[in-house]
């Protein structure tokens, strides 16, 4: 089988024949489209543009019919997520179809064998990925509609519902795997394909058996969660009926609890910063560990939001635009983290005649505001007159 060059290759012969190829995908679960059509009608009787897709495997010929690689098909399954529903009589009907063919393959002679170990082969694929894509709808279905249904009553059915194509599926499992392991035509296989499927098969099977019992969970918790919020609910209208009436006193004994109970809901908690002195941290050994931790912090990831510093007014960066409106600041980085020196070495050896000092600390700034994640802050200061600026290197 010929293997594609490249993307643009792929395209190439594929996008002439997208029609065809969307066919091909709307009839996978009823035998694909009929190799003297696809001729006829989609490639105006030219065959070859129909071999050349069989050569790449995009499409594989099943007795008279096309039909799209497994890899494919499973591509544009996960990449279209067509199935909405969830299908359990497709996997029923693959298991009835695997059960025909096995009799049908020691019934036939030996040069018809391969053409129904084939279909087995195929079915066998089919089932993974239709239990897969089931047990991921599933799961998708459940959690969008215990988000999403407003009302109680109707989410509680449909989760309900949801539990028992969940025990569907798992039914479906187990007949597979039971079919797998008892028929003596998969035991004493010896084609190494039928071997791989096989064992892939159990993998998938296996995983969304786990998936269904981490499902069941789910189901079983939001019910839980529905009937408490129905009851909350249901017992809160009651109150409020109560009330309206002016019945709630008289009919109910809520002022006695409300008198008992002191919660307060909606205060946020209270939280109490001390902040430490300028005097502990100069003189107390004992600041030595917090300076430290505050060291590494600073080190994984340089962010001047978060730093103590004063406020650069932005009228003193906005005000030097027209003096540094030829330096490209992406292009600068670039050439930055190929270079040994710290950032403000950099920027003060940068050949620019039309920049001053001043304008040169205001770069440094810019730079670090704008790629401080991808640089790593020192111990060390550089002292220009009377400011210091952070040694800053690439994080490379």
């Amino acid at each position: 089988m010929k293997k594609f060059e490249s993307i643009k290759q792929f395209l190439s012969i594929c996008y002439p024949a997208r029609d065809f190829l969307n066919k091909v995908f709307e009839t996978r679960d009823s035998g694909g489209v009929s190799y003297d059509v696809a001729v006829e009608h989609f490639f105006a009787d030219k065959e070859e543009k129909v071999k050349q897709l069989i050569g790449f495997g995009v499409v594989e010929r099943i007795s008279h019919n096309l039909e799209l690689n497994d890899m494919y098909l499973s591509f544009f399954e996960e990449a279209l997520n067509p199935n909405e529903s969830i299908n359990s009589l497709i996997v029923r009907t693959y298991i009835e179809d695997i059960i025909l063919n096995i009799k049908l393959y020691n019934e036939a002679s030996q040069p018809r064998k391969p053409e129904f170990l084939r279909k087995i082969v195929r079915l066998l694929k089919r089932i993974g990925s239709t239990t897969s894509q089931n047990v991921s709808t599933l799961k998708r279905n459940i959690d969008d509609t215990y988000k999403q249904e407003p009302d109680f009553g109707v989410k509680k059915l449909r989760l309900l519902d949801f539990g028992q194509k969940r025990k569907q599926i798992s039914d479906l499992i187990d007949e597979t795997l039971k079919e797998i392991n008892g028929d003596t035509f998969f035991i004493s296989a010896t084609d190494h394909t039928l071997v791989a499927v096989i064992k892939e098969l159990k993998e998938v099977l296996n995983h969304s058996s786990h998936s269904l019992l981490a499902i069941q969970d789910d189901i079983i918790t939001y019910i839980n969660k529905i009937e408490y919020q129905s009851n909350f609910v249901k017992n809160v209208r009651k109150l409020k009926y109560l009330k309206d009436r002016h019945l709630l006193q008289d009919s109910t004994d809520i002022m006695e609890h409300l008198q008992q109970d002191n919660a307060l809901w909606h205060q946020k908690e209270l939280r109490f910063r001390t902040n430490t002195s300028l005097s502990f941290l100069r003189e107390d050994d004992a600041s030595i560990p917090i300076i430290d931790a505050v060291q590494k912090q600073l080190k994984k990831s340089l962010k001047t939001a978060e730093k103590d510093s004063v406020t650069i007014d932005k009228d003193y960066l906005e005000n030097k635009a027209e003096v540094m409106t030829g330096i490209d600041r992406d292009e600068l980085f670039v050439n930055f983290q190929m270079q040994h020196l710290d950032l403000l070495e950099y920027i003060m050896e940068l050949k620019q005649e039309n920049l001053t000092e001043e304008d040169r600390m205001v770069l440094y700034v810019q730079m670090v505001a704008q790629f401080g994640e991808a640089m790593i802050a020192s111990n060390d200061y550089s002292v220009i007159g009377t400011k210091e600026f952070l040694k800053i290197n690439p994080d490379n």
